[in-house]
């Protein structure tokens, strides 16, 4: 068993004993993402961070000028 799926075991372990883990019960156990899977999570939060950090930008870059 390499270190990842160790990890992933403990985390599971520890999420079942916690006092939440009562009000959720999952029917499957969680399991590592793919390499696809996860350049697409990092893509997606790269993304979404890109696009309110520009946001943020443009409000305070526009701020004095409008108001």
């Amino acid at each position: 068993m390499n270190s990842l799926s160790e990890l992933i075991e403990t985390l599971a372990w520890a999420h079942e004993r916690t006092p939440l883990a009562n009000l959720i019960r999952w029917r499957d156990k969680p399991v590592a993402l793919s390499i696809v899977q996860a350049r697409l999570v990092g893509l997606a939060h790269f993304s979404v961070g890109y696009i309110f950090t520009y946001a943020a930008f443009l409000i305070a870059s526009t701020s004095g000028k409008f108001g």
